[in-house]
């Protein structure tokens, strides 16, 4: 057996303690965004894929106006913003990448800026950050990922590790809340694995000030929900007290499927791959596929709601659980290195160093967040819904409570292998995606 000490040598002479290491990880990954930045924002088809949506909500809102295109649907701040860039470029899909990669650019700004109670190493940190942001995607598309992934990162570490009393802090947070109810229903989700992990967190410390915390939650989502209910005030008139959301939640109508929704497209697509395959990394069938199933055998065959799959496809969700997870721990490695497999190790020495430290609700919000996207979605979790858990898997990473040997030394080799992804991505794409 090898001996640890020898292990840990050998991976520190890879030179994690060498500034110059660091320094040239650092340009590397901000070449590598500013790659993955031209091509998305400049190479990229406008209006294909999700950006889709958007185009359509933004033309709609163009044409008819703020109170029809509440009553329809749009993701409220984000078609507001696009809108305003729209008058300066009169074209749509510059206008919607310009919003996407602005609120890009402000959480890259916030992190630089905004001092941290418990991120350390900054270099280390930004390392990981910008590779994160340039292997995710979306960032720079014009859809409302980045503003709504922005808002909540920036609302999480305003709460929980930012003083109570600095500078901006309830006017960060109060934004942030805002432009997550106002832009995706699924904060909902984020939201309740959050509460769930606070509670688990207070049970295991039982010193900690939950009930202050649970506070500022419900003063700044109180005043969320009063700035949401005014910027809803068409659906209120009109008698619809839904809020609006971008018809991205609906079917794209170009589509010759359109009687399909979400769930049953993943659904039957993992479905068939079960059966015809080992049932990990199903890609996704045809819409039109999923119709002549539909035709040939009912709706009984296929969920009608995330809803009704949760309750009525149980067996299902069992078999389909422990797939995701391995598929998620697979490929977590494109995105964060070795961070995400090493967790357990990482959280077992932040624990043992410092009982009291965030780490274990850290800890606690990534593993139930993760195990909620793979309950929920009957296929391949799509890694921007794990995005926020991979930026609080970076808080744990460099912590000032996490500062074993072993950590210090295995960023070293996670670095050099993130560089590697790197070189092997921009080798295999001939730098650019789109060309």
């Amino acid at each position: 057996m090898i001996n640890k000490n020898i292990l840990y040598l050998f991976i520190g002479k890879l030179g994690f303690k060498n500034e110059s290491f660091l320094n040239i990880s650092l340009i590397i990954s901000i070449l590598y965004l500013s790659i993955r930045f031209i091509d998305d924002f400049f190479l990229f088809v406008g209006g294909v894929g999700d950006e889709w949506y958007f185009t359509n909500d933004l033309n709609y809102f163009i044409e008819h106006g703020y109170y029809n295109s509440v009553i329809r649907g749009i993701s409220i701040p984000f078609t507001l913003i696009s809108n305003i860039f729209f008058h300066f470029t009169n074209d749509i899909s510059i206008a919607l990448r310009i919003t996407g990669s602005l609120f890009t650019l402000i959480l890259i700004l916030y992190f630089i800026l905004r001092q941290s109670l418990i991120i350390e190493n900054k270099k280390t940190y930004f390392i990981y950050f910008l590779f994160l942001i340039s292997t995710v995607g979306g960032s720079f598309y014009g859809t409302n990922d980045s503003i709504f992934f922005t808002s909540l990162i920036i609302f999480f570490h305003e709460l929980l590790f930012i003083k109570e009393h600095s500078e901006y802090n309830h006017l960060f947070l109060s934004i942030s809340a805002t432009l997550l109810v106002l832009s995706r229903p699924i904060v909902i989700i984020y939201l309740t694995v959050f509460l769930i992990s606070l509670l688990i967190y207070k049970i295991v410390c039982k010193d900690y000030n939950l009930s202050k915390i649970l506070y500022n939650i419900f003063k700044v989502f109180t005043i969320a929900m009063i700035f949401t209910l005014i910027f809803n005030f068409p659906k209120i008139i009109d008698k619809d007290y839904r809020f609006s959301y971008s018809t991205k939640i609906t079917t794209p109508e170009h589509y010759i499927a359109k009687d399909i929704n979400w769930v049953q497209w993943f659904y039957y697509s993992q479905l068939i791959n079960e059966k015809n395959g080992s049932g990990f990394f199903a890609p996704l069938v045809e819409w039109t596929d999923v119709r002549t199933y539909k035709e040939l055998n009912g709706d009984l065959n296929l969920p009608k709601s995330f809803s009704d799959y949760l309750i009525n496809y149980k067996m299902f969700i069992i078999k389909r659980f422990p797939k995701s997870i391995i598929e998620i721990c697979i490929y977590s490695v494109r995105y964060v290195g070795l961070l995400f497999l090493l967790l357990p190790i990482t959280a077992y020495f932040g624990l043992k160093k410092n009982e009291k430290s965030h780490t274990l609700l850290l800890v606690l919000i990534i593993l139930f967040g993760i195990s909620a996207w793979s309950l929920l979605i009957p296929h391949v979790v799509q890694h921007r819904h794990l995005y926020p858990f991979y930026i609080l898997l970076l808080f744990i990473y460099t912590s000032k409570a996490v500062k074993p040997n072993f950590l210090i030394n295995i960023h070293s080799l996670n670095i050099l292998i993130i560089d590697v992804i790197i070189f092997w991505t921009l080798w295999k794409e001939n730098l650019f995606y789109r060309i």
